[in-house]
Order: structure tokens, then C-alpha cells, then sequence
């Protein structure tokens, strides 16, 4: 009996590795627990348990017990185990592909896990050290030798399995590409419903691309063969299906069961942004495409042997997986859809007395830090409800909406909105949190930070807006231009209010369909990428419901252009974090970019692809972006 530990069990192949162990072995399977995204133990429990029961279905509940939690800290690049004896034989590491291309606060993240695991593998006895991931480490093979521990490189070919709740990258890298297809397709029909009846999507690769699918079962059974073999150690193994599927004659199936057009192009030039945007989410994916076999190599150069078990994925095997797949990401759609329009009956409502005046406020879930919302002037809560419930999972929650577009008697100050800010906080005792905050909402926490710095441990602003009328107006978008104007003459002529708020409504009329559809595909994917959300069209005349909000808001937002804040941006020494959007039309990207190099601890991401809105169309990516943010933060 063995004590094997795996790191990575969170995933597709960690859950059917601890299956196989427990089904075939009476070893002791421990797996590492870190950061707080971390699937909960019951939920490793589960997924386990189910998988045991389809390939070992005899086994009685007492193999389960067999599987142990190792509960971390991590502190930068140093893992802490607790207080207790342990010991792991053989360690399992597995490797994530992520999506995208270049460095992410992700690939930061697993790197430092990994170093970390590789350091105390002499203190809990390790003796061999199996790594399964898309490339090969030379630092991990160098510091195996230095300790005298074994060291096996096992890449897989495209593991294909059933879905599960746990929807990480390790090893499941085929459900992770049919993710990003689903979600891609997603965004662009919540903007346009009809794009893909008439508009196919690419991608890119070589003509004779050939991908090799490999069922789940037979690439942990290939892989516990060799990791039981002595002789294996120093070596390198591709772990693949006999024989390839062809990447055109794949993506025609992905794109029967999908409901569009999925073309392989090998010219990139033919791609229209809409494309690009799926060939840069799916940038990792290239590294799957098969390679001739004799120029599989490791990062040294060293050649990998070829290791083939089972049968090859079919057709109609792969038919009825795209189906499955597909179904359960729909499920998985709807249900977060009721959760989110579920969503503002749950949060618990309070209310404050402010000089007479109604201040409420909503907060959202139990543990975690405490995450602050900051809102747009004069907009509704609905902008940040998908965000909300994923933020929820792991953080208390905290939004309003900001007072003085509805309410009289008059329309407040960002004095005043900053004053609204410190009631709550007062009112929660609260003595720190983070700031998160969108469009408007970044000069209200600067501004509060000034007074009360000690509270802020950090701020996320989200496509902010800097503008106010001493700075040049290089950054403005033709949408602060314009705004301006209007509310330059209805501050002047309130009386105009009402013909003013009818031209909005007027103007803000949906593009027919058919003049878009008779553009080019190029500049038709362009405007797609610039539309709003169809969910959120109804909410954007939200200022201009009458004569009295229309005044209100103009002078709200006058005010609010008087405060120049990026003047006391260098007193700022809270870590920022500023996301922008390519396709913002209200706020520039350019303007964040440039506020971020005034802010002493800023960080600067561009989500490629996004509009203003990109916190109800992108939710996973902007909580992702946060939780990194934040998880920096605490190794600091």
C-alpha cells in the first residue's frame, strides 16, 4: 500500500487518476488543497465517488475513505503544510493548459505552485514525481536529480471525457475547447441574434490538421501503467490514441451540433474580429494539433516516446460526446440565468437614514473579504448581477445604487456620493475592503480613499471614466462629448427636459437587422463586437425616464465633470487594478490606460473583444481577473 499525492485533482484527469488508484489499488490517495477557488471537499468527494462508481462499480463505500485532503497555505513561492505527519511516495503533478496566449496572473499563480510542490517533495519522503502537462519543465527535472527522486514527463493528446462540475483546464482541454466555443457564440448572439444564420466562424490552422482524441479511461490507464514501471523513470511519454481526427472534418461536427458554421482557414488574414477572438481564446489549442511523431521533443530537445492504447475515438462515438457536451452547457446556461434573475430577492436589503433621505443598499453572500460595489451614476443594479453571483461564491458583497437621479430634493455631489460610501461602511463596521468600481464609480473611491485610506485594500475599476472639463479631451469618446453638450443646455434650459428625454428614447431605437446583415463580414463582425447586450438594451435610458430625472441627471453628471481626481492619483498607495475594453464606446481604453501610469501600484489589462459592458457579458473572466488580483495581494 502507497500514499500518492496529486496536485491538480480539481480536473478531469485528477478526478479519474484518484478513481483508477482507488478502483485497482489499495494505495491512499491525498491531493493538495490550495487558494480559496478551491473545490470544496465535498464536491472532490462527489466527483470521485461518481466516477468510482462507472469503473468500478463492486467497490464499497469504505474505498472512498481511502481519499484524504492535504489542506495548505501558500505564501508566495512556499507551500505550508500543517502540523501533521505525512508522507507521499509518488506525486502526481498536473499541468493546466489555459486558453489564450502569452503570460496570465494564472500561469503566474500555477508556476509558483508548482515550485513550491517541488520544494518539499524530500521533506514527505517522495521518491518519484510524475508531471502531466503540455510542455516539459528543465527546473523540474534539475531539482528531481538534486534530490534523488524519479522524474516522468507525460504530455497527452486531447482527452476527451464526460463533463463534471469541477470545469478546469487540467486535462480536459476538449471540454475547455468546446467552453470557449459555447461561450463565444453566446456573447455575439446576446448581440445579435441572427449572426451566425448568416456569418460563419473560422479558425486557423494548416490544411492537413489532424488532432488525436484520446477517451479519458485509456490515457489513465496508459498513464498508472507507466508511472508503476521502474524503467520509465527519465523518461518522456506522449500519451495518444492510435490513430488522428482530422481538424476540418472535427470542427464540421462541432458545428452541425452547435448550430453554425465552423470553418478551418489557413490564412489568418481571412479572419474577421469576431474570429479572432475565438483563435486568441483558443490560442493553446494549437499545441495539440498532431505533430509528425519523430519531432516530439520536450523543452530540451530530448524525444518523446509514443505511448497508444485502446481504441480511437470514431465518428459517431465523437457525435454522441458533442451532444452530451452541448446539452449540459446549455443546462449549465440556463441555470445561471435563473440564479442571476434569482439573484436580487436573496440579497439582504438595508437602509440607512441620511439627512432625512433613504440610503439603500444590498449585500450578498458569508465568508471571504468584503467586495464593495461601486455604481454608474443614474444606471440600475442589473449591469452587475451576473458578476454578483460569482463574486458571492467566495466574497460578501456590498451594492447600491447612487441616490440623486429619482430622489429629491436635489441632484447630489460627489461629495456627497462619497459621503454615502462612508455611511455604509460605518453602518457594516467594516475596516477594510476592496473597491470595485464601474465607469463613474472610480472617482467616488478615490476620493473616499483620500479620507479613509486605511479601508481600501485594494480597487478594481472597471472601463472608468476620468473626464472633467480642465484636461485635454483626447481620451473622450464621442459619447462623453455628446453627453456633455446635452447636459451643458438642459442645466441651462430645464424646461427643454422633456423633449430632450423623448429624443433619447427616439435614438436609442435598435439598428435593423437587415442593414447590418448587408455589411461586409469584416466590418460586420467590427459593429457586432461594439453592440450592446440585447438583456441590458432596456436599462441604458435609464436616466431620461422623465423631465425630473433627465434635469437630475444632467446636473449630477456636470458636477461630477468639475472634480478632476487623477490630480491626487500619486497619493493613492492602494494596489489598483484598471480593466478596459476594446470595444468601449462610452469610456476610452486610452484613458485607462493613461490614469493607470499615474497610479503608483496600478496594473492595466485591455479585455480584448468587450464592450463597456463587459461585466454582465464576460462575468467568469472579469471574477477571474479579479480573484487574481486579490490573491496577489495576499502573497505580497
Amino acid at each position: 500500500m502507497r500514499d500518492i499525492l496529486i496536485s491538480g485533482i480539481d480536473s478531469l484527469v485528477g478526478i479519474h487518476l484518484a478513481a483508477h488508484y482507488l478502483a485497482s489499488s489499495d494505495d491512499n490517495i491525498w491531493y493538495l488543497t490550495t487558494g480559496h477557488r478551491y473545490a470544496s471537499e465535498e464536491t472532490i468527494g462527489n466527483e470521485v465517488w461518481n466516477t468510482l462508481e462507472q469503473i468500478a462499480p463492486i467497490r464499497g463505500a469504505e474505498t472512498i475513505r481511502r481519499l484524504h485532503r492535504v489542506e495548505v497555505g501558500h505564501a508566495g513561492d512556499e507551500l505550508r503544510l500543517p502540523n501533521v505527519t505525512f508522507r507521499a511516495d509518488q506525486v502526481w503533478y498536473l499541468g493546466a493548459w489555459r486558453p489564450g496566449n502569452g503570460e496570465t496572473a494564472e500561469h503566474s499563480a500555477e508556476a509558483a505552485t508548482l515550485q513550491a510542490l517541488l520544494s518539499i517533495l524530500p521533506n514527505i519522503g517522495t521518491r518519484e514525481f510524475n508531471y502531466v502537462g503540455p510542455k516539459g519543465e528543465q527546473e523540474i527535472e534539475e531539482q528531481c536529480q538534486a534530490h534523488q527522486i524519479g522524474y516522468r514527463w507525460m504530455r497527452p493528446s486531447v482527452i476527451v471525457g464526460k463533463d463534471n462540475r469541477l470545469r478546469k483546464p487540467r486535462g480536459g482541454e476538449f471540454l475547455l475547447f468546446l467552453q470557449i466555443l459555447h461561450d463565444v457564440k453566446v456573447e455575439i448572439e446576446e448581440r445579435l441574434p441572427e449572426y451566425f444564420q448568416l456569418q460563419s466562424l473560422r479558425c486557423c490552422a494548416p490544411a492537413d490538421a489532424r488532432v488525436n482524441l484520446i477517451a479519458v479511461a485509456d490515457a489513465i490507464a496508459m498513464m498508472a501503467r507507466l508511472a508503476g514501471q521502474e524503467e520509465t523513470l527519465g523518461r518522456h511519454y506522449y500519451i495518444a490514441a492510435p490513430s488522428d481526427t482530422s481538424l476540418e472534418s472535427l470542427c464540421e461536427r462541432v458545428g452541425t451540433m452547435y448550430g453554425l458554421s465552423l470553418l478551418v482557414v489557413q490564412d489568418r488574414k481571412e479572419l474577421n474580429a469576431i474570429d479572432q477572438i475565438l483563435d486568441e481564446r483558443w490560442g493553446g489549442v494549437r499545441t495539440y494539433l498532431t505533430l509528425p511523431q519523430q519531432s516530439l521533443c520536450n523543452s530540451r530537445g530530448t524525444a518523446m516516446e509514443i505511448a497508444t492504447e485502446g481504441a480511437s475515438i470514431d465518428e459517431e462515438e465523437q457525435l454522441v460526446f458533442l451532444e452530451a457536451a452541448h446539452r449540459s452547457q446549455e443546462a449549465n446556461r440556463a441555470a445561471r440565468r435563473q440564479r442571476v434573475a434569482g439573484l436580487p430577492a436573496i440579497l439582504t436589503k438595508e437602509t440607512i437614514d441620511r439627512d432625512g433621505l433613504e440610503l439603500t443598499y444590498y449585500a450578498g453572500g458569508e465568508k471571504g473579504s468584503l467586495v464593495v460595489l461601486l455604481h454608474a451614476l443614474g444606471q440600475r443594479l442589473d449591469y452587475w448581477y451576473r458578476l454578483v453571483e460569482q463574486l458571492t461564491h467566495y466574497h460578501r458583497v456590498i451594492l447600491w445604487e447612487p441616490r440623486g437621479i429619482t430622489s429629491p430634493p436635489h441632484p447630489l455631489r460627489l461629495t456627497d456620493h462619497v459621503a454615502d460610501l462612508d455611511s455604509i461602511l460605518r453602518r457594516e463596521a467594516v475596516d477594510s475592503c476592496h473597491l470595485a468600481c464601474w465607469c463613474t464609480g472610480p472617482k467616488v473611491a478615490v476620493e473616499f480613499y483620500l479620507q479613509r485610506a486605511d479601508a481600501v485594500r485594494s480597487m478594481v475599476f472597471l472601463n472608468s471614466t476620468f473626464k472633467c472639463f480642465d484636461r485635454p479631451q483626447e481620451f473622450e469618446t464621442d459619447y462623453e462629448h455628446n453627453l456633455e453638450s446635452l447636459c451643458r443646455v438642459v442645466d441651462g434650459r430645464p424646461g427643454i427636459a422633456g423633449s430632450v428625454m423623448k429624443s433619447m428614447q427616439t435614438g436609442s431605437a435598435s439598428e435593423a437587422t437587415e442593414l447590418l446583415l448587408e455589411m461586409e463580414s469584416k466590418e460586420l463582425a467590427r459593429h457586432v463586437l461594439s453592440l450592446v447586450n440585447v438583456d441590458l438594451r432596456p436599462y441604458l435610458l435609464s436616466p431620461f425616464q422623465t423631465p425630473f430625472t433627465t434635469v437630475n441627471y444632467a446636473r449630477q453628471l456636470i458636477d461630477f465633470w468639475s472634480h478632476d481626481t487623477t490630480l491626487k492619483a500619486n497619493q493613492v498607495k492602494a494596489p489598483v487594478l484598471f480593466i478596459a475594453a476594446e470595444y468601449d464606446q462610452i469610456a476610452s481604453p486610452a484613458a485607462s490606460q493613461a490614469a493607470a501610469q499615474i497610479f503608483p501600484l496600478a496594473q492595466y489589462i485591455q479585455v480584448q473583444g468587450a464592450t463597456h459592458y463587459c461585466l454582465y457579458d464576460r462575468p467568469d473572466l472579469i471574477a477571474d481577473l479579479m480573484e487574481a488580483f486579490f490573491d496577489g495581494l495576499s502573497s505580497r
